[in-house]
């Protein structure tokens, strides 16, 4: 498996660089949050090889008491 060439994959689907505010990993996970998730392409990502699935759940947290938005 070409890394370099995955990891362009996986860019390029989620509306590339300037689309990722931030990034994480551990092991077996790379999680990234997206500043537009219309932009990335779900089905184009289950189909690079060596990506096993793809999931997306984000949350965020704010500062005001009781507000959770999704």
């Amino acid at each position: 498996m070409d890394y370099k060439v995955v990891s362009q994959q996986v860019v390029d689907n989620v509306g590339g660089l300037e689309n990722i505010e931030g990034a994480t990993h551990c092991v077996t996970r790379l999680r990234l949050v997206l500043k537009d998730t219309s932009k990335y392409n779900k089905a184009e990502l289950e189909n690079i090889d060596g990506v096993k699935g793809v999931l997306y759940n984000r949350v965020d947290f704010r500062s005001q008491p009781n507000t959770l938005s999704k």
